[in-house]
Protein backbone atom coordinates (compact mmCIF):
# COMPACT_ATOMS: atom_id res chain seq x y z
CA UNK A 1 0.00 0.00 0.00
CA UNK A 2 1.22 3.38 -1.36
CA UNK A 3 1.79 5.56 1.79
CA UNK A 4 1.29 9.63 0.60
CA UNK A 5 2.27 12.32 3.34
CA UNK A 6 2.81 16.41 3.04
CA UNK A 7 6.52 17.37 2.79
CA UNK A 8 6.90 18.88 6.06
CA UNK A 9 7.76 22.38 6.25
CA UNK A 10 10.68 23.35 8.58
CA UNK A 11 9.69 26.71 9.86
CA UNK A 12 5.38 25.24 10.26
CA UNK A 13 6.43 25.61 14.34
CA UNK A 14 7.53 29.53 13.63
CA UNK A 15 4.41 30.22 11.85
CA UNK A 16 2.09 28.85 14.18
CA UNK A 17 3.62 30.18 17.17
CA UNK A 18 3.42 33.80 15.59
CA UNK A 19 -0.02 33.36 14.47
CA UNK A 20 -0.79 31.75 17.96
CA UNK A 21 0.65 34.96 19.79
CA UNK A 22 -0.82 37.86 17.72
CA UNK A 23 -4.65 36.41 18.54
CA UNK A 24 -3.73 36.13 21.92
CA UNK A 25 -2.10 39.50 21.63
CA UNK A 26 -5.60 41.38 19.89
CA UNK A 27 -7.09 39.37 22.93
CA UNK A 28 -4.90 41.51 25.65
CA UNK A 29 -4.42 44.87 23.73
CA UNK A 30 -6.58 46.95 25.58
CA UNK A 31 -5.90 46.03 28.39
CA UNK A 32 -2.15 46.84 28.09
CA UNK A 33 -3.01 50.06 26.77
CA UNK A 34 -2.80 49.22 23.02
CA UNK A 35 -5.37 50.15 20.07
CA UNK A 36 -7.53 47.51 18.15
CA UNK A 37 -9.15 47.99 15.02
CA UNK A 38 -11.40 45.75 12.81
CA UNK A 39 -11.80 45.92 9.03
CA UNK A 40 -11.98 43.58 6.17
CA UNK A 41 -9.18 42.01 5.67
CA UNK A 42 -8.06 44.21 2.56
CA UNK A 43 -8.43 47.32 4.57
CA UNK A 44 -4.88 48.66 3.25
CA UNK A 45 -3.35 47.19 7.49
CA UNK A 46 -0.13 50.00 6.89
CA UNK A 47 -2.55 53.32 7.24
CA UNK A 48 -3.90 52.85 10.82
CA UNK A 49 -0.32 51.23 12.01
CA UNK A 50 0.81 54.97 12.05
CA UNK A 51 -1.18 55.47 14.98
CA UNK A 52 1.58 53.92 17.44
CA UNK A 53 3.60 50.21 17.72
CA UNK A 54 0.97 48.70 19.85
CA UNK A 55 -1.74 48.96 17.10
CA UNK A 56 -2.97 45.64 15.94
CA UNK A 57 -6.05 44.25 13.69
CA UNK A 58 -8.81 42.28 13.97
CA UNK A 59 -9.13 40.72 9.90
CA UNK A 60 -12.44 40.23 9.43
CA UNK A 61 -12.02 37.28 6.24
CA UNK A 62 -9.39 35.56 8.00
CA UNK A 63 -10.36 35.50 11.85
CA UNK A 64 -14.03 33.89 10.72
CA UNK A 65 -11.96 31.67 9.13
CA UNK A 66 -10.48 30.67 11.78
CA UNK A 67 -13.75 30.73 13.71
CA UNK A 68 -15.26 28.52 10.33
CA UNK A 69 -12.51 25.67 11.51
CA UNK A 70 -13.77 25.39 14.80
CA UNK A 71 -16.66 23.44 13.15
CA UNK A 72 -18.85 23.08 16.22
CA UNK A 73 -18.32 26.58 17.48
CA UNK A 74 -19.38 27.29 13.13
CA UNK A 75 -21.99 25.50 13.68
CA UNK A 76 -23.26 27.26 17.12
CA UNK A 77 -22.46 30.53 15.27
CA UNK A 78 -24.71 30.01 12.17
CA UNK A 79 -27.57 28.53 14.61
CA UNK A 80 -27.72 32.09 16.33
CA UNK A 81 -27.68 33.82 12.84
CA UNK A 82 -30.71 32.30 11.60
CA UNK A 83 -32.23 32.59 15.84
CA UNK A 84 -31.80 36.18 15.10
CA UNK A 85 -33.12 36.51 11.77
CA UNK A 86 -30.16 37.01 9.60
CA UNK A 87 -30.36 36.03 6.13
CA UNK A 88 -28.93 32.75 5.66
CA UNK A 89 -27.86 33.38 2.06
CA UNK A 90 -25.80 36.42 3.41
CA UNK A 91 -21.96 36.36 3.51
CA UNK A 92 -20.85 33.34 5.52
CA UNK A 93 -17.91 34.79 6.87
CA UNK A 94 -20.55 38.37 8.15
CA UNK A 95 -22.28 35.49 9.94
CA UNK A 96 -20.10 33.68 11.99
CA UNK A 97 -17.87 37.23 13.05
CA UNK A 98 -21.02 38.86 14.16
CA UNK A 99 -22.09 35.88 16.05
CA UNK A 100 -18.93 36.21 17.70
CA UNK A 101 -19.28 39.77 18.46
CA UNK A 102 -22.70 39.79 19.42
CA UNK A 103 -22.23 36.61 21.70
CA UNK A 104 -19.15 38.57 23.04
CA UNK A 105 -16.66 35.79 22.37
CA UNK A 106 -13.44 35.43 20.97
CA UNK A 107 -11.81 32.02 19.52
CA UNK A 108 -8.04 31.68 19.80
CA UNK A 109 -5.90 29.50 17.86
CA UNK A 110 -5.93 26.64 19.69
CA UNK A 111 -9.67 26.74 20.52
CA UNK A 112 -9.91 28.55 23.85
CA UNK A 113 -12.73 30.75 23.84
CA UNK A 114 -12.23 34.09 25.69
CA UNK A 115 -13.87 37.49 25.70
CA UNK A 116 -14.18 39.46 23.02
CA UNK A 117 -11.91 42.08 22.14
CA UNK A 118 -14.03 45.50 21.50
CA UNK A 119 -12.45 47.19 18.89
CA UNK A 120 -11.51 51.16 19.18
CA UNK A 121 -12.92 51.76 15.89
CA UNK A 122 -13.81 49.85 12.46
CA UNK A 123 -12.61 51.03 9.39
CA UNK A 124 -12.71 49.16 6.12
CA UNK A 125 -12.49 49.09 2.40
CA UNK A 126 -15.55 48.46 0.29
CA UNK A 127 -14.96 46.36 -2.83
CA UNK A 128 -17.45 43.39 -2.03
CA UNK A 129 -20.64 43.58 -2.03
CA UNK A 130 -21.10 43.59 2.09
CA UNK A 131 -18.08 45.33 3.34
CA UNK A 132 -19.09 48.42 4.61
CA UNK A 133 -22.29 46.64 5.78
CA UNK A 134 -20.63 44.31 7.89
CA UNK A 135 -18.67 46.85 10.55
CA UNK A 136 -21.46 49.68 10.04
CA UNK A 137 -23.83 47.08 11.64
CA UNK A 138 -21.78 45.74 13.79
CA UNK A 139 -20.62 49.45 14.81
CA UNK A 140 -23.65 50.43 15.59
CA UNK A 141 -24.96 47.28 17.34
CA UNK A 142 -21.58 47.70 19.66
CA UNK A 143 -21.67 51.55 19.76
CA UNK A 144 -18.06 51.90 17.84
CA UNK A 145 -17.27 54.37 15.91
CA UNK A 146 -16.92 53.42 12.03
CA UNK A 147 -15.65 54.70 8.52
CA UNK A 148 -15.85 53.00 5.27
CA UNK A 149 -13.28 53.47 2.82
CA UNK A 150 -14.74 53.41 -1.18
CA UNK A 151 -12.10 52.01 -3.45
CA UNK A 152 -14.46 50.74 -6.49
CA UNK A 153 -13.01 53.05 -8.99
CA UNK A 154 -12.40 50.45 -11.52
CA UNK A 155 -10.01 48.05 -13.12
CA UNK A 156 -6.02 48.85 -13.04
CA UNK A 157 -5.72 49.18 -16.27
CA UNK A 158 -7.80 51.95 -16.79
CA UNK A 159 -6.50 54.16 -13.82
CA UNK A 160 -5.91 57.75 -14.04
CA UNK A 161 -4.80 60.28 -11.61
CA UNK A 162 -8.52 61.21 -10.98
CA UNK A 163 -9.15 58.12 -9.26
CA UNK A 164 -6.34 57.78 -7.48
CA UNK A 165 -6.53 61.29 -5.96
CA UNK A 166 -10.10 60.02 -4.90
CA UNK A 167 -8.72 57.46 -2.41
CA UNK A 168 -5.67 58.80 -1.38
CA UNK A 169 -7.88 62.05 -0.94
CA UNK A 170 -10.06 59.65 1.85
CA UNK A 171 -7.25 57.71 3.36
CA UNK A 172 -6.34 61.23 4.20
CA UNK A 173 -9.31 61.96 5.51
CA UNK A 174 -9.13 58.64 7.52
CA UNK A 175 -5.81 59.78 9.33
CA UNK A 176 -7.59 62.53 10.56
CA UNK A 177 -10.88 60.87 11.72
CA UNK A 178 -8.31 58.03 13.31
CA UNK A 179 -6.41 61.03 15.36
CA UNK A 180 -10.09 62.24 16.26
CA UNK A 181 -11.45 58.75 17.70
CA UNK A 182 -8.70 57.41 19.07
CA UNK A 183 -7.13 61.27 20.64
CA UNK A 184 -3.77 59.57 19.49
CA UNK A 185 -1.06 62.05 17.22
CA UNK A 186 -0.31 60.35 14.29
CA UNK A 187 3.30 59.12 12.96
CA UNK A 188 3.97 59.42 8.97
CA UNK A 189 7.43 58.01 9.97
CA UNK A 190 5.71 54.71 11.32
CA UNK A 191 3.46 54.99 8.02
CA UNK A 192 6.21 54.67 6.03
CA UNK A 193 8.12 51.97 7.50
CA UNK A 194 4.87 50.00 7.26
CA UNK A 195 3.58 51.04 3.56
CA UNK A 196 7.68 49.27 3.10
CA UNK A 197 6.57 46.25 4.68
CA UNK A 198 3.32 46.00 2.82
CA UNK A 199 3.94 45.94 -0.56
CA UNK A 200 7.10 43.56 0.06
CA UNK A 201 4.27 41.27 2.12
CA UNK A 202 2.37 41.57 -1.35
CA UNK A 203 5.44 40.79 -3.55
CA UNK A 204 6.67 38.04 -1.95
CA UNK A 205 3.36 36.37 -1.50
CA UNK A 206 3.03 36.55 -5.65
CA UNK A 207 6.50 35.14 -5.77
CA UNK A 208 5.61 32.00 -2.91
CA UNK A 209 2.58 31.22 -4.97
CA UNK A 210 4.44 31.02 -8.22
CA UNK A 211 6.43 29.05 -7.15
CA UNK A 212 4.02 26.08 -7.79
CA UNK A 213 4.43 26.73 -11.44
CA UNK A 214 7.39 24.09 -11.01
CA UNK A 215 6.09 20.73 -11.78
CA UNK A 216 5.78 18.85 -9.42
CA UNK A 217 4.41 21.63 -6.76
CA UNK A 218 6.60 22.80 -3.87
CA UNK A 219 3.44 23.38 -1.33
CA UNK A 220 0.05 22.28 -1.16
CA UNK A 221 -2.90 24.56 -1.11
CA UNK A 222 -3.78 23.95 2.48
CA UNK A 223 -0.36 25.06 3.89
CA UNK A 224 -0.76 27.77 1.79
CA UNK A 225 -3.85 29.02 3.25
CA UNK A 226 -1.79 28.92 6.96
CA UNK A 227 0.83 31.28 5.53
CA UNK A 228 -1.01 34.08 3.64
CA UNK A 229 -1.93 36.26 6.56
CA UNK A 230 0.91 36.32 8.77
CA UNK A 231 2.52 39.32 7.82
CA UNK A 232 5.73 39.36 10.13
CA UNK A 233 6.57 35.92 10.41
CA UNK A 234 10.01 34.00 8.93
CA UNK A 235 9.38 34.99 5.38
CA UNK A 236 12.62 34.78 4.27
CA UNK A 237 12.90 31.28 5.56
CA UNK A 238 10.22 30.14 4.17
CA UNK A 239 10.79 31.42 0.60
CA UNK A 240 14.55 29.89 0.94
CA UNK A 241 12.48 26.31 2.24
CA UNK A 242 10.56 26.60 -1.07
CA UNK A 243 13.00 27.60 -3.46
CA UNK A 244 15.26 24.64 -2.24
CA UNK A 245 12.21 22.40 -3.12
CA UNK A 246 12.15 24.02 -6.92
CA UNK A 247 15.57 23.57 -7.15
CA UNK A 248 15.90 19.78 -5.94
CA UNK A 249 12.40 18.78 -7.73
CA UNK A 250 11.11 18.18 -4.49
CA UNK A 251 7.52 18.32 -4.41
CA UNK A 252 4.76 18.99 -1.41
CA UNK A 253 3.86 14.97 -1.86
CA UNK A 254 5.85 12.79 0.10
CA UNK A 255 6.06 8.67 -1.21
CA UNK A 256 4.27 9.41 -4.38
CA UNK A 257 5.05 11.35 -7.74
CA UNK A 258 2.50 13.86 -8.63
CA UNK A 259 0.29 12.07 -10.31
CA UNK A 260 -2.08 15.45 -10.88
CA UNK A 261 -2.38 18.96 -10.52
CA UNK A 262 -5.70 20.23 -9.29
CA UNK A 263 -6.74 24.06 -9.06
CA UNK A 264 -9.61 25.57 -7.47
CA UNK A 265 -11.07 28.84 -8.01
CA UNK A 266 -12.74 29.97 -4.49
CA UNK A 267 -12.26 29.83 -0.72
CA UNK A 268 -12.03 26.46 0.85
CA UNK A 269 -14.33 24.91 2.87
CA UNK A 270 -12.97 25.62 6.14
CA UNK A 271 -14.68 23.02 8.48
CA UNK A 272 -13.83 20.28 6.60
CA UNK A 273 -10.35 21.57 5.10
CA UNK A 274 -8.40 17.98 6.26
CA UNK A 275 -11.31 15.64 4.17
CA UNK A 276 -11.20 18.16 1.43
CA UNK A 277 -7.68 18.39 0.72
CA UNK A 278 -5.75 15.03 2.23
CA UNK A 279 -9.05 12.71 0.32
CA UNK A 280 -7.32 13.98 -2.82
CA UNK A 281 -3.40 13.97 -1.79
CA UNK A 282 -3.93 10.77 0.33
CA UNK A 283 -5.76 8.52 -2.21
CA UNK A 284 -5.06 9.54 -5.48
CA UNK A 285 -1.42 11.51 -5.23
CA UNK A 286 -2.85 14.28 -6.97
CA UNK A 287 -2.11 18.00 -5.61
CA UNK A 288 -4.56 20.43 -5.02
CA UNK A 289 -1.60 23.28 -6.54
CA UNK A 290 -3.59 26.50 -5.36
CA UNK A 291 -6.74 28.84 -6.62
CA UNK A 292 -7.33 31.70 -8.11
CA UNK A 293 -8.50 32.63 -4.18
CA UNK A 294 -4.84 31.62 -2.75
CA UNK A 295 -3.19 33.67 -6.11
CA UNK A 296 -4.71 36.55 -5.87
CA UNK A 297 -5.65 37.73 -2.68
CA UNK A 298 -2.90 39.04 -1.45
CA UNK A 299 -0.15 39.19 -3.79
CA UNK A 300 0.96 42.01 -6.40
CA UNK A 301 0.52 40.98 -9.66
CA UNK A 302 1.35 42.75 -12.98
CA UNK A 303 -2.58 41.65 -13.44
CA UNK A 304 -4.34 43.72 -16.29
CA UNK A 305 -2.74 44.81 -19.00
CA UNK A 306 -3.92 47.47 -22.03
CA UNK A 307 -6.59 44.58 -23.18
CA UNK A 308 -8.01 43.41 -20.59
CA UNK A 309 -5.58 40.25 -20.63
CA UNK A 310 -4.49 38.80 -16.99
CA UNK A 311 -0.83 38.38 -16.38
CA UNK A 312 -0.15 36.24 -14.00
CA UNK A 313 3.78 38.13 -13.34
CA UNK A 314 4.57 39.00 -9.86
CA UNK A 315 5.13 42.42 -9.13
CA UNK A 316 9.11 42.79 -8.22
CA UNK A 317 9.69 44.56 -4.97
CA UNK A 318 12.28 46.84 -6.56
CA UNK A 319 10.39 47.93 -9.27
CA UNK A 320 8.03 49.91 -6.55
CA UNK A 321 11.20 51.25 -5.12
CA UNK A 322 11.91 52.26 -7.77
CA UNK A 323 8.65 53.56 -9.21
CA UNK A 324 7.77 55.38 -5.00
CA UNK A 325 9.87 57.42 -2.90
CA UNK A 326 8.30 57.59 0.10
CA UNK A 327 9.22 60.79 1.94
CA UNK A 328 5.88 61.62 3.09
CA UNK A 329 2.76 60.91 4.10
CA UNK A 330 0.62 62.10 0.87
CA UNK A 331 3.38 59.56 -1.13
CA UNK A 332 2.98 56.58 1.24
CA UNK A 333 -0.63 56.94 0.67
CA UNK A 334 -0.25 57.06 -3.11
CA UNK A 335 2.31 54.21 -3.10
CA UNK A 336 -0.23 52.59 -1.62
CA UNK A 337 -3.71 53.57 -2.95
CA UNK A 338 -2.12 52.81 -6.68
CA UNK A 339 -0.78 49.55 -5.70
CA UNK A 340 -3.49 47.76 -4.46
CA UNK A 341 -5.66 49.43 -7.46
CA UNK A 342 -3.60 48.69 -10.09
CA UNK A 343 -1.89 45.13 -8.92
CA UNK A 344 -4.17 43.26 -6.40
CA UNK A 345 -5.24 40.37 -8.50
CA UNK A 346 -8.88 39.59 -7.03
CA UNK A 347 -9.85 43.36 -6.90
CA UNK A 348 -9.43 43.56 -11.14
CA UNK A 349 -11.87 40.50 -10.90
CA UNK A 350 -15.02 42.62 -9.38
CA UNK A 351 -15.39 44.74 -12.52
CA UNK A 352 -15.91 42.78 -15.65
CA UNK A 353 -16.63 39.06 -15.92
CA UNK A 354 -14.05 38.91 -18.88
CA UNK A 355 -11.28 39.92 -16.74
CA UNK A 356 -12.30 37.27 -14.19
CA UNK A 357 -12.41 34.57 -17.21
CA UNK A 358 -9.32 35.89 -18.29
CA UNK A 359 -7.50 35.02 -15.23
CA UNK A 360 -9.02 32.02 -14.79
CA UNK A 361 -8.28 30.84 -18.11
CA UNK A 362 -4.64 31.73 -17.94
CA UNK A 363 -4.37 30.49 -15.15
CA UNK A 364 -4.68 27.12 -15.89
CA UNK A 365 -2.02 27.54 -18.11
CA UNK A 366 0.77 29.25 -16.09
CA UNK A 367 0.09 26.58 -13.45
CA UNK A 368 -0.10 23.43 -15.47
CA UNK A 369 -2.99 21.94 -14.60
CA UNK A 370 -4.58 18.90 -14.86
CA UNK A 371 -8.46 19.75 -14.07
CA UNK A 372 -10.35 22.36 -11.70
CA UNK A 373 -12.45 21.78 -8.91
CA UNK A 374 -15.39 24.64 -8.66
CA UNK A 375 -16.78 25.26 -5.76
CA UNK A 376 -20.34 26.71 -5.95
CA UNK A 377 -20.07 28.37 -2.36
CA UNK A 378 -23.38 29.15 -1.29
CA UNK A 379 -21.62 31.36 1.89
CA UNK A 380 -19.69 34.41 -0.72
CA UNK A 381 -21.83 36.05 -3.23
CA UNK A 382 -18.70 38.45 -4.32
CA UNK A 383 -16.34 35.94 -5.46
CA UNK A 384 -19.04 33.80 -6.72
CA UNK A 385 -19.07 36.58 -9.34
CA UNK A 386 -18.86 35.16 -13.05
CA UNK A 387 -18.47 31.55 -12.22
CA UNK A 388 -21.04 30.71 -14.81
CA UNK A 389 -19.17 32.07 -17.16
CA UNK A 390 -15.41 30.91 -16.81
CA UNK A 391 -17.19 27.70 -16.42
CA UNK A 392 -18.90 27.49 -19.28
CA UNK A 393 -15.29 29.55 -20.86
CA UNK A 394 -13.06 26.59 -19.25
CA UNK A 395 -15.50 23.61 -21.27
CA UNK A 396 -15.28 25.34 -24.28
CA UNK A 397 -11.60 24.97 -24.00
CA UNK A 398 -11.84 21.82 -23.26
CA UNK A 399 -10.31 21.96 -19.55
CA UNK A 400 -11.40 19.37 -17.35
CA UNK A 401 -13.71 20.92 -14.74
CA UNK A 402 -16.30 19.77 -12.46
CA UNK A 403 -18.53 21.59 -9.75
CA UNK A 404 -19.49 20.98 -5.92
CA UNK A 405 -21.99 23.13 -3.98
CA UNK A 406 -21.79 23.95 -0.31
CA UNK A 407 -21.01 26.74 2.35
CA UNK A 408 -16.96 27.93 3.26
CA UNK A 409 -17.99 28.63 6.66
CA UNK A 410 -21.17 26.66 7.99
CA UNK A 411 -20.33 23.07 8.42
CA UNK A 412 -24.47 22.24 8.78
CA UNK A 413 -23.61 22.81 4.72
CA UNK A 414 -20.71 21.00 3.53
CA UNK A 415 -21.46 16.96 2.78
CA UNK A 416 -18.53 15.08 3.01
CA UNK A 417 -19.25 12.05 1.53
CA UNK A 418 -21.25 13.81 -1.60
CA UNK A 419 -17.75 16.43 -1.80
CA UNK A 420 -15.73 12.79 -2.04
CA UNK A 421 -18.31 11.24 -4.34
CA UNK A 422 -17.68 14.61 -6.87
CA UNK A 423 -13.72 14.18 -6.54
CA UNK A 424 -14.10 10.38 -6.81
CA UNK A 425 -15.45 11.33 -10.62
CA UNK A 426 -13.89 13.73 -11.63
CA UNK A 427 -10.72 11.36 -11.20
CA UNK A 428 -12.05 9.16 -13.00
CA UNK A 429 -12.96 11.52 -16.04
CA UNK A 430 -9.04 12.66 -15.79
CA UNK A 431 -8.01 8.50 -15.97
CA UNK A 432 -6.41 8.75 -12.57
CA UNK A 433 -7.18 5.76 -10.26
CA UNK A 434 -6.86 5.16 -6.54
CA UNK A 435 -3.47 4.77 -5.73
CA UNK A 436 -4.41 1.51 -3.93
CA UNK A 437 -5.80 0.08 -6.93
CA UNK A 438 -2.05 0.18 -8.66
CA UNK A 439 -0.26 -1.35 -5.98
Amino acid sequence: MTEVKIRPIKVWDEFKKVRAKYYKDISEAKEKGGLLWSGSGWSLANIPSGLGDDVYFLYGEPYAATLAWFKDYAAESQEYMDQIGVARDACSYLRVYWSSALRGTFILTDGTVVKYPEPNFYWTVHICDSHAKWYQHIAVRRGVPMKALDVCVGPGNQLNEKKIRYVVNQLHDSIKWMEKVTGREYSDELLIKRTYQALEYMCRWSRIVNYNKSVPAPIEEKSLFSFYTVFEGPWDKLEKEIQERVKKGLGALEGVEERGRILGDMQPPWPVLTEFYRYMEYKYGVNPIGSLYIYAIAGAWKALDEKGNFVWEPVKFEELLEKYELTNRDEALRATAETFLRHHGMWQTFYDSSFKRKAVLSMTEEWKADGMLLFMNRGCEGLAISQLDYYHALREKGFPVATWEGNFADPRDLDIPKIHHTIDTFMARLGINPLDSES
